[in-house]
């Protein structure tokens, strides 16, 4: 026999997501829910769900399902020194693209600490917006500098769910957090076909499609 599955949509608000969380409601969320809302530039964005209580009780992570934006460069110049925690697409997506999303949305994301220990020399910062690593992507340190508790989003498990489309609604490269380990000139991405690579020269220009959290009120 035939089955039909059919998919409600819903009004919502992120002060509504945020207040289902403060009251332990974290887990009606699922990996794969979707959100869409118009950034400041009058663009659509669709922000999809890819792990709930992952690192920590009542917190729901979101991912952007396709790229914003122009493609960037990880740095301008050829070097990934200092991880993301020292990048120039950490610096704009934290300024530049933060400014882009609704009011509303920024004040309910929590700062996510991300800390990446590069050839012995430990960097962290403390962001709004960031990239998925290697391991949050694909579940595996193949390429990249790994991070210390990283495990893969749920949502990330099919590899399809880990490829984005441009502005011209094409599969794209898209830029992981993690830099290469073995050369200082690399960070690894996201190919078409959801896998990840490792020649991600710095200065390349990229697809970017950024991760938040929203976590229980302190």
């Amino acid at each position: 026999m035939a089955k039909m599955t059919s998919k409600a949509t819903n009004e919502v608000s992120w002060e509504h997501i945020q207040w289902r969380v403060d009251q332990g409601m974290a887990s009606n969320f699922h990996p794969g829910d979707e959100v869409s809302d118009v950034l400041k530039d009058g663009s659509t964005m669709v922000f999809v769900v890819a792990a709930v209580n992952h690192y920590q009780d009542d917190e729901v992570i979101f991912v952007m399902k396709d790229c914003i934006g122009e493609e960037l460069p990880m740095n301008e110049e050829d070097t990934n020194y200092g991880g993301w925690p020292k990048s120039y697409l950490r610096e704009k997506a934290n300024t530049d693209i933060l400014a882009m999303l609704p009011d509303d949305l920024v004040s309910v994301i929590a700062p996510r600490k991300i800390t990446q220990v590069i050839r012995g020399e430990k960097f962290e910062c403390e962001d709004k917006l960031w990239l998925p690593s290697e391991v949050e992507y694909s579940g595996e340190s193949r390429y990249g500098v790994a991070e210390e508790g990283d495990k893969q989003f749920e949502f990330y498990k099919d590899a399809r769910n880990r490829i984005s489309l441009d502005a011209g609604g094409d599969p794209c490269w898209k830029w992981e957090r993690s830099p290469d380990r073995y050369y200082s000139y690399y960070f690894v991405y996201v190919n078409t076909n959801g896998n990840p690579n490792n020649n991600g020269w710095a200065y390349n220009r990229l697809g970017v499609a950024l991760g938040f959290c929203i976590r229980k009120s302190k």
